[in-house]
């Protein structure tokens, strides 16, 4: 799925068409249920063996996409590798220095240094939807952390 197209999965309905269409993509025209949790502001449907999840909250009394969870195959998150088209070009490949070198500054960042935990960053797209990457490493000096997970959604 090309990076232009993410930002229209966003507040689809569960039974989107849309939706169906990106887990069957990515499980290669299999049928895969997903895990499901629900929580009391939200409910979140994963596929972890393809590497995706998505987390639906009520907006006008109906449930809709909020956000849409992409991971990269790192053992802690019990998620395989997403395998279909990341958003804005990235790779499963891509490393922290190519993730700002292709994507620019961020507009925020978090974590590393004294905090301990994991660096992230976040842009704001012109393709209608937010992009948070979440690197595997605590260290911004670390130019070659790769990234473990990205959120899209709509800030």
């Amino acid at each position: 799925m090309a990076s232009f197209e993410w930002s229209k999965l966003l507040h689809q309905p569960e039974d989107s068409p849309l939706l169906q269409q990106l887990i069957s993509n990515a499980a290669n025209g299999s049928t895969m249920e997903p895990a499901i949790k629900v929580f009391p502001d939200a409910k979140y449907k994963s596929w972890p063996s393809l590497g995706i999840s998505f987390c639906f909250t009520i907006v006008d009394g109906s449930e809709q996409l909020d956000s849409i969870d992409i991971f990269n195959g790192h053992p802690k998150d019990k998620f395989a590798a997403y395998s279909g088209d990341l958003p804005l070009g990235l790779l499963s490949s891509s490393q922290a220095h190519e993730v700002v070198s292709k994507l620019g500054e961020p507009i925020k960042k978090g974590g590393g240094g004294n905090t301990r935990m994991p660096c992230w960053v976040q842009y704001d797209t012109d393709q209608g939807f937010t992009l948070q990457i979440n690197f595997d490493g605590v260290h911004w000096e670390d130019r070659e952390m790769g990234w473990c997970s990205m959120v899209v959604y709509e800030d």
